[in-house]
């Protein structure tokens, strides 16, 4: 009966060491796939942030391209405005000069 206690406790140790070594593979194997998912994860995050700096750069470009043309438009206008009152006191002017020059 010892010899038989002395095989069940050696089978009992055995046992052991393969559970244990199953549940290091085990562990191991999880720790390899929340590593190889959190990767994932990163990656897709990156990808995403590129994506949105890209479309609010873009945004920023149509935005600035908008004000850029508003702006024009409204300097094309007060070019024409000056042009105007500028060519309107030219007159004003030449008739003064004429005026003087042969006035005196």
């Amino acid at each position: 009966m010892a010899m038989d206690a002395i095989r069940k406790v050696m089978q009992a140790e055995s046992d052991g060491r393969e559970q244990r070594s199953a549940a290091e593979a085990q562990a191991k194997q999880l720790v390899a796939d929340a590593d190889r998912d959190g990767r994932a994860l990163m990656e897709r995050m990156r990808q995403l942030a590129a994506e949105s700096g890209k479309e609010l750069l873009e945004r920023a470009e149509k935005n600035a391209a908008e004000k850029a043309a508003a702006i024009g438009r409204e300097t094309e206008a007060a070019g024409e405005q000056l042009r105007r009152t500028a060519k309107g006191r030219m007159e004003d002017a030449a008739a003064t000069i004429v005026a003087r020059v042969v006035g005196e």
